[in-house]
């Protein structure tokens, strides 16, 4: 469904940098968003966001105007895009970041014909259809913006790629921001913080 690319470059201007990553993806035909190092819990975090973004726009509940900004504020589990921009989007002086890149095509496929089943079958079929076209575009448009890349994380299937590694003073940002307290027991069992925060992200649209 995507790949999350962890990318190093110069201290960066957000203000040219970012319109500059929106106009090469288009050019690949891919949807772009720059989240900040050590903001993305995991692959399942990650995951949940993109099926719920996908979902909102299906039925028309997103909370934003971009695909892209809706998974911001699905990985945040928050309906406040200044929230989800201060923890997760890019700051001016950034070197180091990820980021997510999916097939517009794929994406709006999804969401013109959105059902739980044609979420797995496209998972099925990712890797025929988007993966080696993703990838190559993906590399195409970091180095076109004079980035290095470190490793791609791929939306399917077990990798040989290291996984997202998540910074701990960010995870416990999250959590408060989202209100979840968790016992001492848990704080130190990542795939039951990361379980909870999903839960959190699934349940938006009840508030």
């Amino acid at each position: 469904m995507y790949i999350l690319s962890s990318v190093c470059g110069d201290s960066l201007d957000t203000t040219s940098f970012l319109p500059a990553l929106d106009i090469k993806g288009r050019e690949e035909g891919l949807f772009t968003q720059c989240l900040t190092y050590g903001s993305v819990l995991g692959r399942r975090h990650l995951d949940t966001a993109f099926i719920n973004a996908v979902k909102n726009f299906a039925y028309g509940e997103n909370f934003a105007r971009t695909f892209t900004l809706e998974i911001l504020l699905m990985l945040s589990g928050q309906r406040q895009i200044k929230d989800a921009l201060d923890h997760f989007g890019l700051s001016t002086g950034s070197k180091r970041f990820l980021i997510f890149l999916s097939p517009r095509a794929g994406v709006e496929g999804l969401i013109r014909d959105y059902s739980m089943e044609n979420i797995i079958t496209y998972r099925k079929n990712f890797e025929l259809r988007y993966k080696e076209s993703l990838i190559a575009g993906g590399r195409r448009l970091i180095r076109g913006l004079g980035l290095n890349e470190e490793w791609i994380i791929s939306g399917t299937g077990p990798q040989k790629s290291p996984e997202i590694v998540s910074d701990e003073p960010l995870r416990d940002e999250l959590l408060a921001m989202s209100g979840i307290q968790i016992s001492e027991k848990i704080k130190t069992d990542p795939i039951d913080i990361e379980k909870m925060v999903c839960e959190k992200i699934n349940l938006i649209q009840c508030k």
